[in-house]
């Protein structure tokens, strides 16, 4: 998307108090139940094997920890500090400076729904699914531009898939 498109976005989101809001709570509840989903899924694991559940943390902290280290390297700048916007400026406020490619908030949903997939199908596609909207959340809050969002989807499901192909050939 070109700048304008993005400006044009963010007019839409913000000139519309509760959209903005709904958005945000949206966002904020799609990270929470995926990492409460990532604790259960510890836990179930853990019940299940230690092996495993050895096995899916590392899958799933591996990447992380590289997602991490890429944002620091490049530095890219976040959408609020590039892009002249009144609506999304109060974003500045908050000293959160670079460090935006790709989105961590996305890539960790879909390393984790990845994983899931493999244990627990239907629960893996909620997550996927819910790394979806937490994409195109942060996108419309001017917290990520798309490029973002794609990369750290992509990065979380092929590093996800990856790792817990490895997994089962390991453990089975």
């Amino acid at each position: 998307m070109r700048k304008e498109g993005y400006l044009a976005l963010y007019t839409a989101v913000y000139s519309r108090r509760g959209l903005a809001k709904f958005l945000t709570v949206l966002s904020e509840a799609a990270t929470y139940l995926t990492v409460a989903a990532f604790g259960c899924f510890l836990g179930y694991t853990l019940v299940k094997n230690l092996a495993l559940c050895l096995s899916v943390l590392a899958v799933t902290a591996t990447p992380f920890v590289a997602v991490t280290l890429m944002r620091k390297i490049i530095n890219a700048p976040r959408p609020y500090e590039v892009l002249d916007h009144g609506a999304i400026e109060h974003l500045n406020q908050k000293g959160r400076r670079g460090c935006a490619f790709p989105s961590r908030h996305v890539a960790s949903a879909f390393i984790i729904g990845s994983a899931f997939c493999f244990i627990l199908p239907p629960v893996g596609i909620a997550i996927l699914a819910l790394g979806v909207i937490l994409g195109v959340c942060r996108v419309a809050l001017g917290r990520h531009f798309i490029r973002d969002v794609v990369v750290g989807a992509v990065i979380g499901g092929i590093s996800g898939t990856v790792g817990m192909l490895i997994v089962n050939i390991f453990l089975h």
